[in-house]
């Protein structure tokens, strides 16, 4: 019969961890990751609707250019938008989730540009349109 707590008969020293628990150092320990939002999705938004009020106010008599920015601060942001918000739902039924403190003031924030966009593109278009 061999002792159970004679170790140096066994082919495996038995692993020590800093807390006692063999499974952490193990291949099948259960992995906690943290998820926050998809800031590139939202930044992508902002940043398209920004640039789309820019070529609307610097191309003032284009008819293209007012059409292209509508379509940059209207269907691309807003996709954008839409997306960050389903991966940003989706990252939320994670078991950590972690929100910046200034993430819905940067939404508010980016619908307001994508807004504004979609105004001046469509306002210049309107004046070329009427001309």
């Amino acid at each position: 019969m061999s002792n159970p707590f004679d170790f140096r008969q066994s082919e495996q020293p038995p692993s020590a961890t800093a807390s006692g628990f063999e499974w952490e150092n193990s291949p099948s320990a259960p992995a906690l990751t943290v998820a926050g939002p998809p800031r590139y999705l939202l930044f992508g938004a902002a940043s398209t609707a920004l640039f789309a009020s820019l070529v609307a106010l610097m191309f003032l008599g284009s008819m293209l250019a007012a059409l292209i920015a509508w379509l940059l601060a209207g269907p691309v942001a807003v996709a954008l938008l839409g997306l960050f918000t389903s991966r940003d739902i989706a990252a939320r039924a994670a078991p950590v989730y972690v929100c910046p403190i200034w993430l819905p003031w940067a939404i508010r924030g980016a619908i307001v540009l994508i807004g504004v966009g979609v105004a001046l593109s469509s306002w210049r278009f309107a004046d070329w349109a009427s001309r």
